[in-house]
């Protein structure tokens, strides 16, 4: 995890850093066609690959270049994994899914039969979008995670009150600003005691502060 840290640190990290997180994302998208390749042949009784091989290795590289081009045109690459959101997962949901449909149909077209068009695409698709969005919410936790040890002031205890759009947005800024020293302990909201808002749980209602503190 060092290496990460200074690999951020790098001025240069910042000139090339769009080009790094797409090159990054295409791994992912060709790890998950191969690994798609083979959940897919183990789901058919047939012989294997023998001399398709070659045509499913073009299948692949063509498809890097479609999902390359659907990242770069829709702006994936260039979103802030430090601030990644529903939005952001919901513009990755909707490139792949792009991806996974013009797949499908390079499938109906070329003569493949040890593959499953559709059972492929499904699987190719979900693997590819379950690594992108993992990859980015880890590295969001890790950077959290990498602010709150750098922070050697002591930290004060602290709720929140009301467990609704501001408080969230509150604990979020709490959580991402080293220079306030604290550490939101729950939400106080009478209206939603018991339930969890971002991993931080409600605790009490208004009458409870007391009590709780």
């Amino acid at each position: 995890m060092q290496h990460l840290d200074k690999l951020v640190a790098l001025r240069q990290y910042g000139r090339f850093r769009s080009t790094l997180l797409l090159l990054t994302d295409l791994c992912i998208v060709a790890m998950s066609l191969a690994t798609a390749a083979v959940l897919d042949l183990m789901a058919v009784t047939s012989t294997p690959l023998s001399d398709q091989t070659g045509l499913c290795v073009v299948y692949m590289l063509v498809m890097l270049v479609v999902y390359g081009s659907i990242f770069i045109v829709t702006g994936i690459h260039r979103s802030l994994w430090t601030f990644i959101s529903a939005r952001e997962l919901f513009s990755i949901s909707f490139a792949v899914g792009i991806g996974m449909s013009i797949g499908m149909a390079l499938l109906f077209m070329l003569p493949m039969a040890h593959f499953s068009p559709v059972r492929y695409s499904f699987i190719s698709g979900c693997l590819i979008l379950l690594g992108m969005g993992a990859i980015r919410v880890f590295y969001r936790a890790y950077r959290e995670r990498m602010v709150l040890k750098r922070d050697m002031q002591p930290r004060q205890r602290a709720f929140i009150v009301g467990a609704e759009e501001p408080g969230y947005v509150l604990l979020k800024e709490l959580q991402r600003n080293i220079h306030l020293h604290t550490d939101v302990v729950g939400f106080i909201d009478s209206k939603r005691v018991g339930h969890v808002v971002s991993g931080t749980p409600v605790l009490g209602g208004d009458k409870d502060i007391v009590k709780l503190a």
